[in-house]
């Protein structure tokens, strides 16, 4: 699990809520479920991302979803990406491509590292999105 914490950003949380989930569905990614609370909001994330400016692709799964909850106010916030469950994947996705490539199933643990690397990426991209809107929406 991957959190970051504001303070003192005076963000406007309705808006940044709806600017991640703007951020999610144009990259084609689908909420399943949405909780809103007044400080505590939470989704979560499945389907297909697709880059179209890069070959980045991330698709998750039916037991591969990415938690995101933000919680506190405007002034004292934290946003929570967990993604444990998709980790946890890649982990058994490598161990089991690793036994398959003695037998010539290699191609299992290249495409288990290909979709362990553009994760890391996507992770990154939504992180730059976050700091981005956190610094537009200061003291909104």
């Amino acid at each position: 699990m991957v959190r970051e914490r504001w303070v003192n950003k005076n963000v406007d949380l309705d808006r940044f809520t709806d600017l991640i989930k703007y951020f999610l569905i144009s990259h084609g990614l689908s909420i399943e479920k949405e909780e809103l609370e007044r400080s505590s909001r939470f989704f979560l994330v499945k389907g297909w991302w697709s880059d179209k400016s890069s070959s980045l692709k991330l698709r998750l799964r039916r037991s591969r979803r990415i938690q995101i909850r933000i919680n506190g106010n405007s002034n004292d916030f934290i946003i929570e990406l967990d993604t444990d469950v998709i980790e946890r994947g890649f982990r058994s996705s490598r161990i089991f491509g690793s036994i398959l490539s003695l037998f010539g199933g290699g191609i299992i643990l290249v495409e288990s590292l290909k979709a362990q690397e553009d994760f890391l990426l996507w992770q990154e991209q939504f992180w730059r999105f976050v700091k981005e809107q956190v610094i537009n929406l200061s003291n909104s």
